[in-house]
């Protein structure tokens, strides 16, 4: 008898516990490439909210804001679940992420931070479901350094860079598919934020710590980090 209670009482709760109702909006359907994406929740009697950004990362916690580091179309499937997680509802917010305008290059920067990463788990997943290099930038994971820097770079028609500390000159390619990558001097670098006024590279080339003097601090040949250089105009 007390365990028909039990479960009569269980089944009052779980009918008693509104349906939730999931309702989200995007801040613009078109998020320039490297800008940040924010949901807004408009949804009824929601409790925990789980987010598939749908660019390989998962998010549990509610956070309704996020970065793309590639362009193109995304359906971002969004669950809302009631308070005793007994009830759900689900909807889907449609974004596009528009191509890098790679003529932004073409100017005078200035080099003020480079900045050593170590990717989080839900990177390293993200880049193993994309078989490719992490490319995902979560600003919040673990920074081992930051190096002030003062550098200007000039970057030119023929696409050329023009150092003005020692006045060399090296070779600058650039492509837009299937991630804005450019090459400088032989080197790799994915474009994470470009526009008029900022620039943000990432590279995982571990021959960095050498040009920077801490190849003695960090192990190079198994470093699994990433390197952001951060310009401004």
């Amino acid at each position: 008898m007390k365990n028909l209670w039990i479960i009569a009482l269980t089944v009052l709760i779980i009918s008693c516990t509104p349906q939730p109702e999931a309702c989200f909006t995007a801040n613009s359907e078109e998020i320039a490439f490297g800008g940040t994406l924010t949901l807004n929740n408009c949804s009824k009697h929601a409790g925990t909210i789980d987010i598939n950004w749908k660019d390989g990362l998962f998010e549990e916690q509610g956070v309704l804001s996020h970065q793309y580091t590639l362009p193109g179309d995304y359906s971002i499937d969004i669950t809302v679940w009631s308070n005793n997680q007994k009830k759900y509802d689900e909807t889907t917010v449609d974004v596009t992420v528009l191509e890098p305008d790679l003529a932004l290059l073409r100017a005078n920067w200035h080099n003020y931070l480079v900045e050593v990463r170590t990717p989080t788990a839900d990177e390293t997943v993200a880049a193993a479901l994309a078989e490719t290099d992490v490319v995902a930038t979560d600003l919040g994971s673990e920074s081992l350094y930051t190096l002030d820097t003062d550098f200007d770079y000039s970057i030119s028609d023929n696409n050329a860079l023009v150092t003005n500390e020692n006045d060399e000159t090296e070779s600058l390619t650039w492509s837009s598919a299937p991630q804005a990558v450019l090459w400088i001097g032989g080197y790799k670098y994915n474009v994470v934020t470009l526009n008029s006024t900022e620039m943000i590279l990432r590279t995982n080339d571990a021959t960095q710590f050498e040009k920077y003097d801490y190849d003695d601090e960090y192990e190079t040949e198994n470093f699994d980090g990433y390197f952001l250089f951060y310009f401004r105009k």
